[in-house]
């Protein structure tokens, strides 16, 4: 091949590939307007309920870590209960933090990113303060050590808890959406 033909190549792979990206923002968009016009969940869209709907988000989480570790079917109990209610957190705050940035306004684009940063930096606080009590109780002869199923329990819920973190902040801090 030469190197006419090499450039050729790339500039039809690049042209595809913006093609690509003008369709999926397209999908995205109508996407987006259908999450702005639909009312079926604006009972979930007040302050107070997409508090408590955040706040049982969080705690489903924090009770995969348990529930992963026992026997039976409580794990997956608990995990279409999470399932469900990161549904309900989504439709309550209309899919704001998923949306790209060409499809939402400056107000929300500046509140998702502060979103993001809090909720990274509060899962990193989180898995310290799981590394600092791991540590002291190391270091305080406690007896702390972990089954191989509790570790992946815990890196489980850590792990969705991850995932859910900026949709629950933008629900609790968000006065009106």
């Amino acid at each position: 091949m030469t190197d006419r033909e090499t450039e050729s190549g790339k500039e039809k792979m690049e042209e595809r590939a913006k093609e690509m990206r003008a369709e999926m923002l397209e999908k995205i968009e109508a996407r987006a307007q259908a999450a702005m016009n639909d009312e079926r969940y604006d009972r979930l869209r007040t302050q107070t309920m997409r508090r408590i709907l955040s706040a049982l988000l969080v705690l489903s989480a924090l009770l995969i870590a348990v529930t992963g570790a026992m026997d039976g079917g409580w794990l997956l109990l608990n995990l279409i209960l999470f399932g469900g209610l990161w549904f309900l957190v989504g439709k309550a705050t209309r899919g704001f933090t998923d949306f790209p940035d060409e499809l939402v306004d400056e107000r929300i684009r500046s509140t998702r990113n502060k979103v993001y940063r809090y909720a990274y930096i509060s899962v990193v606080a989180f898995l310290a303060l799981v590394v600092v009590i791991m540590a002291l109780g190391n270091i305080a002869s406690l007896n702390l050590s972990l089954t191989g199923d509790q570790l992946f329990a815990g890196a489980m819920a850590l792990f969705w808890l991850s995932i859910v973190t900026p949709a629950v902040i933008f629900a609790w801090t968000e006065p009106e959406l």
